[in-house]
């Protein structure tokens, strides 16, 4: 599913994706996970 969604690789789709790794959100966007964040104005 990831790997039709990104359009990156399994192997790199498993590497990202490992339990102790976590993203900030220029690599999850940069790898294709999200389109942008969302800002709530208060």
């Amino acid at each position: 599913m990831y790997t039709a969604f990104t359009g990156q690789s399994l192997e790199k789709v498993q590497q990202y994706t490992e339990r102790d790794r976590f993203l900030s959100v220029s690599e999850a966007m940069e790898f294709g996970l999200i389109d942008g964040v969302l800002e709530t104005e208060y």
